[in-house]
């Protein structure tokens, strides 16, 4: 979603139990990768997108460098600004903790579904740490 000063408030205040994560840029369209973690955290994640023009939306997040991401988590108030490089794996991982939904990159949701259905998630959640 293309965030900008008349419409951040409503981003913000919807769906007010899941983390939001937005992208800031200097460059037009959406980057290929954003869009992967979007489709990744469908559900799990607000995923938005604000242009280096919208200065006070900038100003509030004190956002030095382009490209930024943030995540503001549920219930706190200072947000988590990435600080490692641009690569979808990377990215991934960073993000799946703020989901809360730890699965792995490529692996088959339908058969970590059954095994969720199975155990009890916390038991999941532990043996893929340990992995």
């Amino acid at each position: 979603m293309e965030l900008n000063i008349n419409n951040i408030d409503n981003f913000m205040n919807e769906r007010v139990n899941l983390p939001k994560c937005i992208l800031f840029t200097e460059k037009k369209g959406n980057p290929l990768i954003f869009r992967a973690l979007s489709v990744s955290f469908d559900k799990k994640i607000d995923m938005g997108i604000v242009r280096s023009s919208e200065s006070a939306i900038i100003a509030k997040y004190k956002i030095k460098k382009f490209p930024a991401i943030m995540v503001l988590t549920v219930g706190e108030k200072k947000q988590k600004l990435y600080e490692g490089a641009i690569n979808y794996k990377l990215l991934f991982d960073w993000m799946n903790v703020f989901s809360e939904t730890f699965f792995r990159v490529g692996e088959d949701k339908a058969r970590s579904t059954d095994k969720l259905k199975v155990e009890k998630p916390w038991v999941t959640e532990v043996k893929l740490l340990l992995i």
